[in-house]
Formats: C-alpha cells, structure tokens, sequence
C-alpha cells in the first residue's frame, strides 16, 4: 500500500479483504454473513471512525487484534445475543473467493457498534488480513482502500492509478 502513497492526492492506504463466512457458536445457530480482514497497522490512518462506533478508541482495537493474530472483533449484539464473552473463541468457515474454504478458531478481543462498511442488516466479523494469508499459505486477496486528500479529483486520480498500475480503481 505505501506505493499507492506517491499518487498525487493519496494521503494513506491500506489492505482490506472482503470474505464471505460462516459461524457456528455454542448455541449451533448458524449466521452466515462477511469477514472483514484488514492490516490493522495500517487501517486506522485510512478509515473514518467516530468515538460512538465503539465502547474504545479504534487504536485499542488494533491492539487487540495485534496481540492474537486468530483475534476477531464482532457486533456487541451478537455478543450478546449468543451469550458470549471477550476471550471466547467460535468457529468460523471463510470461503475464499469462491476458489477455497478455510476454518478456523477465532478469539474474540473485542466489540463494536458501528464499524466502517459494515451494516446493521447484515453480520460481519473483523480480523486480522495476515492470518488469512496464513490459512491459506497464499496472499489473500484483497482490495486498496485509500484516504485522500480534501478535493482531490476522483477521475484525475483514477486515470493516477490506472497509468502506474494498470488496473482500475472503483470509488465507494
């Protein structure tokens, strides 16, 4: 990603693979839903977050995840609402590109309310990119996520991209 900082306009970056997944706690109630993996290193210079999102600051979170690599951060209702605790571990399936699956343990190391492109309708559970690489034993795909500076063009910078990397980039 600190390549995609020398862009005109480009502030930080960060990776961030989106997964589907499948959990199946204590109760045996399974919920399907998405698993966010970011870099928690580098998630926090690119992502908005507002101090009601969660119960901590998003660096204490980062630091959760940094401390258990298999660490996962879930909605504070689902926490509740399948009586479960911080230190708990739930078995989740993450389907990877439609090419593979992946199980695993996960230990959940912390809540949140609201967390950035996660929705109330639908759950998602947030962790650690580099451990799915290491499930795996390849680099898991994923997408750049990029701050930009106030008023930088969205096509300019797309065209930026498009000449230094040859692919295209999709504005959210």
């Amino acid at each position: 990603p600190g390549d995609f900082q020398n862009i005109d306009g480009v502030q930080a970056a960060t990776r961030v693979g989106e997964f589907s997944m499948r959990v199946t706690p204590n109760s045996g109630r399974e919920v399907r839903g998405r698993f966010l993996a970011i870099d928690r290193a580098e998630f926090p210079t690119v992502a908005w977050f507002r101090p009601d999102f969660a119960n901590e600051p998003l660096g204490a979170m980062m630091n959760r995840l940094a401390f258990a690599p298999e660490g996962i951060l879930v909605p504070h209702t689902y926490l509740v609402e399948n009586n479960l605790n911080i230190g708990d571990t739930i078995p989740v399936t993450i389907s990877i590109e439609n090419l593979m699956s992946v199980w695993s343990e996960f230990i959940i190391v912390g809540t949140f309310n609201y967390f950035p492109t996660v929705y109330e309708e639908s759950m998602a559970i947030v962790g650690n990119l580099d451990y799915i690489s290491t499930l795996t034993g390849l680099t898991a795909p994923h997408d750049i996520w990029l701050k930009t500076t106030p008023g930088t063009d969205g096509q300019t910078l797309t065209r930026s991209i498009m000449g230094q990397y040859g692919f295209s980039a999709t504005r959210i």
